[in-house]
């Protein structure tokens, strides 16, 4: 039972001795001991903190209830600062030499001591971690900047990349347009100097339907070649519709020749031609 007592009266000491650090906390406007009177009073309140326990043991302040109290200090807006407590306590060790207690100022400099060492601590450890912020931030920045230069740098690889694809596609539509008009102006010299050559020792009907397969093919193939060339260059195939016109011609021709060809049309004219030309020899000899 009577531990029980001497462990409720420590816990209230310390309790006290808690509220007092933080009243020790105001700024120096505030300032708690800014008269004798003000030292005195929290001088006589230390007194009684720090008296023998009702059992005659020593009251000793917790050294890590000090770190708990003026952490608490520290976290709080309007809790005051811990620096201005370390300066009070120190005023009133400075006040309490003046006395004839020595046992009291003994153990407001050990407070002191260890207030001023938490404080130091705490003070420490702040700086790390502001530093720390500080480098934080500066690495968000670099990468932030290296993340800009990186995306930068794609932007142009990409538009290199597009304009060397461009450069290529450009260069096969130039050799493919080559090719077809070489080709086309090959085919068409063969093509004609085969028909005049061969004008006279081939049917007429023969000669015209030839002439109008080969022209099919031909101009068909050239324009597969340019529609493979807007297609490689994504482009769509434009004036479909003159190819269709071409092949319908071309249609309508081999079977107009087909029934020319069934109904002797040209033979009629040639012979009826040759019968003139007889005649007119026959009357002139005459």
């Amino acid at each position: 039972m009577a531990n029980t007592n001497i462990l409720k009266e420590y816990e209230k000491r310390s309790k006290t001795l808690a509220k007092l650090i933080e009243e020790l906390a105001q700024d120096n406007e505030q300032n708690v001991l800014k008269t004798k009177a003000s030292k005195n009073d929290y001088y006589m309140k230390l007194d009684g903190i720090y008296r023998n326990l009702s059992d005659g043991t020593e009251f000793r302040h917790s050294y890590s209830d000090i770190f708990i109290i003026l952490s608490s200090i520290d976290n709080k807006e309007d809790g005051g600062s811990i620096d201005i407590v370390a300066e009070n306590i120190y005023g009133l060790y400075q006040y309490a030499i003046t006395k004839t207690n020595t046992v009291l100022s003994k153990k407001i400099q050990k407070l002191y001591d260890h207030v001023n060492l938490d404080v130091a601590r705490i003070n420490y450890v702040k700086a790390i971690d502001k530093r720390y912020m500080v480098s934080g931030k500066k690495i968000n920045v670099s990468l932030k900047d290296t993340e800009a230069k990186l995306n930068s740098t794609k932007e142009e690889l990409d538009e290199y990349v597009e304009k060397v694809d461009n450069a290529q596609k450009e260069s096969i539509t130039i050799l493919g347009i080559f090719s077809a008009v070489i080709l086309a102006f090959i085919g068409g010299m063969t093509f004609t100097s085969s028909v005049l050559s061969n004008i006279n020792s081939v049917s007429i009907y023969r000669l015209l339907m030839l002439s109008i397969i080969i022209g099919f093919v031909f101009i068909n193939s050239v324009w597969i070649l340019l529609d493979y060339i807007k297609h490689i260059n994504r482009k769509m195939s434009g004036r479909g519709w003159s190819l269709i016109l071409i092949n319908v011609i071309l249609i309508v021709a081999f079977v107009l020749t087909c029934f020319a060809y069934g109904n002797n049309w040209l033979d009629r004219e040639n012979n009826m031609t040759e019968r003139k030309n007889q005649v007119q020899v026959t009357t002139n000899l005459k």
